[in-house]
């Protein structure tokens, strides 16, 4: 019987895995080209002019050297290069997840992993604000995604000597771990540098503790990820892009700005989830392991240091963007608190067998509202894909006939969200309805008491409407002001929120994105049918 239960949670395991897998690798077919992914498209493979091509950039642009490495190489296969891109996105999403596993201490107990997979997909779903921007947009996944896979694979070994204290050796894995802390160094600037200020802090304590031993591969790795983000950081194209960016702000306004932001960003949703995974095992009875702790603890303090390192940012735009990895670097920590005591053998009380149950239960539910919020989102995104197809079908004429000038549809999202939101809207319209009415009724019986002389009536009836009917009326206005932007927004083309990635490209033909459109379609010029 316990060895049947193994197997079937086993099988379930391997299932939810390339179910989430196969998911993610279409809605990541689905999603179409975007802004910055134009200017990536090349005719043909061509390594010479590929390579010529980021090394531009680096001194014109942005010292990203391997991100538009990257991105030019997947964009110069056409259709295939694309299919590879979004398995890629795949992989780096397993990746994440086998390395959180392993750290969470549920490697052999497969009905943990099965509740554990389904937690950490649902969290990294819904938790980040622009998950679409940095997740499916295919130029930002490269940037902002696949980083959290090469810092991982860099910092394994560390992790491991310095808070799991396993002895091991690396041998040959030694060489791509150096290969990928250069890389990894030039990938993004500000988590580049929040990387090294926290990966030193946890050499330096360990080496304190420790009686001043720390395994020199350690420092090793370290160095090598410091040598390439001072490449990067020291770019001469980050000064030219954050001169043509402009609108610069002094270090107060940034401060404020950013910490205004961030809190803005975290305070309802991210450190609440945090906090529950932080409370949840002691109100339990449940022990979290201190080395557990300690991890958690490094990558909140990561999440920290990137938000602190927003302040060399020369501006504040795209801040939703270059946050995100923050936020993703809490639902790390939070994975890192998992409660893998309730799955321990010597751990099954009645009470326990209960939670396990609850726990089963509540991943269940969370599977199916991923699915259905999935479901939502690659209907919208097959819809714009529709879209952009039709584009290409009006550029293809346009070529054929020669014309210079082609006049394109912008693209609208169908409305699926959009009639939510109108739904929303019209809800609140509703029950402001309502209370207006109610608080007609109420004049008029104040009206009729005060005929009557009954002049405390009167005043417990204003009372009512100034305390507690006039605050919802202003509550609910708020709120249909609210739901009827989204509804516009979420019907004009204008999108850019949670699982949602897109922007009309073409919108203004004096734009630079224009011209990467326009060069990448073979066309002059293109303007849009307003």
């Amino acid at each position: 019987m316990k060895y049947s239960s193994y197997i079937i949670n086993k099988f379930i395991l391997y299932g939810l895995a390339m179910l989430a897998l196969g998911a993610f690798f279409v809605l990541n077919f689905y999603v179409p080209f975007y802004a910055d992914d134009y200017c990536r498209t090349k005719e043909s493979f061509d390594l010479y002019q590929i390579t010529s091509d980021a090394t531009s950039d680096y001194f014109n642009w942005t010292g990203r050297w391997p991100v538009m490495f990257l991105n030019r190489v997947f964009f110069s296969f056409g259709a295939a290069g694309i299919w590879l891109l979004g398995l890629f996105n795949s992989l780096v999403l397993f990746y994440i997840t086998r390395q959180l596993i392993f750290y969470a201490g549920v490697n052999q107990k497969y009905f943990a992993q099965i509740i554990f997979v389904s937690v950490f997909i649902f969290l990294w779903w819904f938790v980040p604000d622009v998950f679409g921007e940095v997740v499916l947009w295919k130029t930002g996944q490269i940037q902002y995604f696949w980083i959290f896979a090469i810092f991982l694979f860099c910092i394994r070994s560390t992790i491991e000597q310095a808070i799991f204290k396993i002895k091991n050796k690396d041998g040959y894995l030694f060489y791509l771990r150096i290969l990928a802390c250069f890389a990894g160094g030039m990938w993004l600037e500000h988590v580049s540098v929040a990387i090294v200020v926290c990966w030193f802090l946890l050499l330096f304590f360990e080496w304190l503790n420790n009686r001043h031993t720390v395994n020199r591969s350690s420092w090793i790795l370290l160095s090598v990820w410091i040598v390439g983000a001072a490449i990067l950081v020291f770019a001469p194209g980050n000064y030219v892009r954050g001169e043509v960016l402009g609108e610069h702000f002094s270090l107060t306004e940034k401060l404020t700005g950013i910490t205004f932001a961030f809190i803005d960003k975290l305070d309802k949703k991210v450190l609440f989830v945090y906090l529950v995974f932080l409370v949840a095992p002691a109100l339990l009875g449940l022990k979290i392991d201190r080395q557990k702790l300690k991890l958690s603890a490094f990558f909140f303090f990561i999440s920290i240091t990137i938000a602190i390192a927003l302040l060399g940012a020369p501006n504040m735009m795209f801040f939703g963007r270059i946050s995100a990895p923050s936020e993703m670097f809490i639902v790390l920590s939070c994975m890192c608190l998992f409660p893998v005591n309730l799955f321990e053998m010597e751990n099954l009380s009645r009470t326990n067998h209960f939670v396990r149950i609850g726990l089963g239960i509540l991943a269940t539910a969370f599977i199916i509202l991923l699915s259905v919020d999935y479901k939502n989102t690659l209907s919208i995104y097959m819809n714009v894909s529709q879209q952009s197809q039709t584009r290409a079908t009006i550029i293809k004429e346009a070529i054929a006939n020669e014309v210079e000038v082609v006049e394109l549809p912008p693209l609208y999202f169908h409305a699926q969200q959009s009639v939510q939101n109108y739904l929303k809207a019209l809800k609140a319209q509703n029950q402001l309805k309502a209370l207006k009415a109610h608080k007609d009724h109420l004049l008029a019986k104040v009206q009729k008491a005060a005929k009557a002389g009954n002049q405390e009536d009167v005043d417990q009836i204003e009372e009512k409407i100034r305390n507690i009917v006039d605050p919802r009326i202003r509550k609910e206005q708020k709120k249909v002001a609210h739901w009827n932007k989204k509804a516009l927004n979420t019907a004009n083309g204008d999108v850019n929120t949670g699982r949602l990635f897109a922007r009309d490209i073409t919108g203004d033909p004096a734009k630079w994105q224009n011209t990467c459109f326009s060069s990448a379609n073979h066309i002059s010029r293109v303007k849009l049918k307003r």
